[in-house]
């Protein structure tokens, strides 16, 4: 990042001049002998160094003495906003075009797909204070800069990185964000991408500091959309909000952005709708978009399109699991055709600019994962999250299990078993579903059948796999990341504390790549051996098991609902700890029954027949895997979970009348008498 400065932070590595003397007079009228600094001297801003004449400073601008002459003594964060749109109007006069804005401005996010929905999230994450803003504020597409809570330099880089994440969620176009904070007198530099965060600070009363400020100035306040981490991929159009102001009848309009269309290939796609969003600050930051070619006016075929950032350390990427997956016939499993996958630039080459040894060595050095963009077109199927009925949630699950033992007997276990990787089938209420997903797939054993398509193309996917006795092959990634590359002394250490879901995200369960929490197994949390077919099916368990304390309702157009305590548990603090909470719940018969008649959603205790019959299945489910799965140490052969074991019980309960699906009333007055009390006055 400090050779980001010197070069107009367009990578790591480049062979370059300094930014002074890239620069013309055309660029900016204040340009004098390919220096910025004489446009800050007229100005009274910066003073030369005492004793020596401004001709031989600007000579010599790194001679000790420059001094800034309005700089704040306390950089509040509405002084230090003031004091960087001074110096950048002084240096690029009417070619600034980015403007910098306080932490706490709404206007700072250009939203997508509607202002509520990226708000409440982004309040939560930062503690915004409701703001009023007209329709004459900055537009949004200037205020691409943010300067950070004015406190200590930790907390000041903590507070960015929250900001950072908030606008990689949000401008979904972005391949990677940059963000500036200043505090005290030290000034500091983050930039975010898939692979980590690269930051640097500097003082602004060293000389060195005052040089590298106008040189960071003025870049910042001249670059290109791409310099930012625009996507030129994505066509963006203009979106007016309105916003209303509560407590008033007032309403304001915001200007944002929408995503248009995105390229893929030769391909333009229309973007009907934003799918998935799980973008963060490193990881795969999958986004699923619902698409149409550019040709399909009357919206007839939708694709689903799936953009993220793979790690190319894994040994096969997923589109060689497709390619195998194809060539062995599986079903009930969502498969891209080879003509509908593109792959982009990595993230230490395309973004922080290193030849491609050199990311491979920078990359093992700071133990940090190069990535790279893959985009992947399916055609498109509903979330299970729009199951029409109990009916039609059993279907689909039988579906998406049936594909999973599908690839299992193709020799590939697809280790992210979770509910937004099991999709409806067309119709619900006569089809099955389909799993999809193959990202952190394994192989189970070295195919037989090496087809041109498979493992023939070892040097375009990747070195070959060596089989493991005792269960499937690993994908040789790491087990841990490290999101935060140090390039400065005083950031070697990680932070003492950091809450909710930023700290997941640096230190917890996504550097673990066997699955999604919270529907990994309990003993892929614990890291008790490897991934292995078994905890896949206690992952099916999960899925069935938390729908009822995720939405508010069996019936149609349900809503989301918050986790209670005892389930929000699952995903927080480190693996072991969540494993550990898990695995003793399961094992209580007690707490299983007195959870789901307890914790889940109102309504849908309050349709009481349905929800009978969803207990009656879960306990058929739950009293096959306890003695295998939570009541073992470790299951053999002869203890061990199968597919049959999860289709056999469902296939039953469709088949049966509405009072042989229920749970068993004696069960309920066994286990969770207050319950079957309240349902039998």
């Amino acid at each position: 990042m400090e050779n980001d400065i010197q070069h107009e932070l367009r990578g790591a590595i480049v062979e370059s001049d300094d930014l002074l003397d890239h620069l013309t007079d055309k660029s900016c009228k204040y340009v004098e002998g390919n220096t910025y600094v004489p446009a800050l001297i007229r100005s009274g801003e910066l003073l030369p160094p005492r004793g020596i004449s401004i001709e031989d400073a600007l000579r010599n601008p790194r001679a000790n003495g420059w001094k800034w002459t309005n700089l704040p003594e306390s950089l509040k964060e509405s002084s230090a906003v003031q004091f960087l749109n001074r110096i950048s109007v002084c240096l690029c006069g009417e070619a600034a075009l980015h403007e910098f804005a306080n932490l706490d401005d709404k206007a700072t996010y250009p939203l997508l797909y509607g202002f509520d929905r990226i708000l409440s999230s982004y309040q939560r994450m930062v503690g915004l204070r409701r703001k009023r803003f007209s329709p004459r504020d900055r537009p949004a597409s200037q205020q691409n800069i943010q300067t950070g809570r004015t406190t200590t330099i930790k907390i000041a880089f903590l507070s960015l990185l929250k900001y950072v994440r908030g606008l990689k969620r949000s401008q979904l176009w972005r391949r990677f964000a940059i963000g500036l904070y200043m505090t005290g007198s030290v000034c500091g530099v983050v930039r975010a991408d898939q692979s980590g965060v690269e930051d640097t600070h500097f003082t602004l009363q060293s000389t060195d500091g005052v040089i590298r400020l106008i040189r960071l100035l003025v870049w910042l306040s001249m670059g290109d959309r791409e310099s930012f981490g625009f996507d030129p991929s994505f066509g963006l159009e203009r979106n007016r909000t309105p916003l209303p102001l509560r407590g008033t009848r007032e309403t304001l309009e915001y200007i944002g952005w929408d995503i248009a269309t995105i390229t893929c290939g030769n391909k333009t796609l229309k973007v009907d709708s934003l799918i998935y969003n799980g973008v963060s600050i490193c990881g795969r930051g999958t986004r699923v978009f619902r698409v149409y070619e550019a040709y399909d006016e009357a919206k007839t075929n939708p694709y689903a399109l799936k953009i993220l950032w793979e790690d190319i350390g894994r040994d096969h990427p997923e589109a060689f699991f497709h390619d195998l997956a194809i060539s062995r016939n599986v079903g009930h499993v969502l498969l891209a055709a080879e003509s509908h996958r593109y792959a982009y630039d990595t993230t230490l080459h395309g973004i922080r600019g290193y030849d491609n040894g050199a990311a491979g060595s920078y990359s093992s050095t700071l133990q940090i994962e190069n990535r790279r963009e893959a985009r992947i077109l399916l055609p498109y199927h509903a979330p299970l999250r729009e199951f029409t009925n109990i009916d039609g949630l059993v279907r689909d699950l039988i579906g998406a299990i049936k594909g999973h033992q599908s690839l299992y007997e193709a020799s590939i276990l697809h280790r992210d078993v979770s509910e937004r990787n099991i999709l409806l089938g067309k119709d619900d209420s006569v089809d099955e579903g389909f799993i999809i997903d193959l990202d952190m797939a394994s192989l189970c054993e070295i195919p037989d059948d090496c087809s041109p398509s498979t493992l023939d193309t070892k040097e375009h996917y990747g070195k070959q796999q060596m089989k493991m006795e005792g269960g499937p092959l690993t994908d040789a990634s790491p087990s841990r990341k490290r999101i935060h590359q140090v390039l400065d002394s005083s950031h070697a250490s990680e932070p003492e504390s950091l809450d909710g879901d930023f700290l997941l995200e640096r230190k917890g369960h996504k550097g673990h790549r066997t699955g999604t929490i919270p529907y990994m197994a309990c003993d892929i949390l614990l890291e008790k051996g490897p991934h292995e077919l078994r905890h896949d099916l206690e992952s099916f368990f999960y899925v069935l098991f938390l729908i009822p304390f995720t939405y508010d309702s069996p019936l149609p157009r349900r809503q989301y609902v918050t986790w209670k305590p005892k389930i929000s548990e699952w995903c927080r603090g480190d693996m072991r700890t969540c494993g550990n909470l898990k695995r003793g719940l399961m094992m209580d018969r007690d707490q299983v029954l007195e959870l789901l008649t307890e914790d889940t959603a109102k309504g849908w205790r309050e349709e009481q027949e349905t929800f009978l019959e969803y207990l009656g299945l879960v306990w058929r489910i739950y009293s096959i895997l306890r003695p295998i799965v939570w009541m073992s140490d470790r299951a053999d052969e002869s203890n061990s979970l199968h597919h049959k074991d999860l289709l056999e019980p469902m296939t039953q309960w469709l088949g049966e009348t509405s009072a042989s699906r229920k749970i068993p009333m004696e069960i309920l007055r066994k286990h969770v008498p207050a319950y079957y009390y309240s349902i039998n006055r």
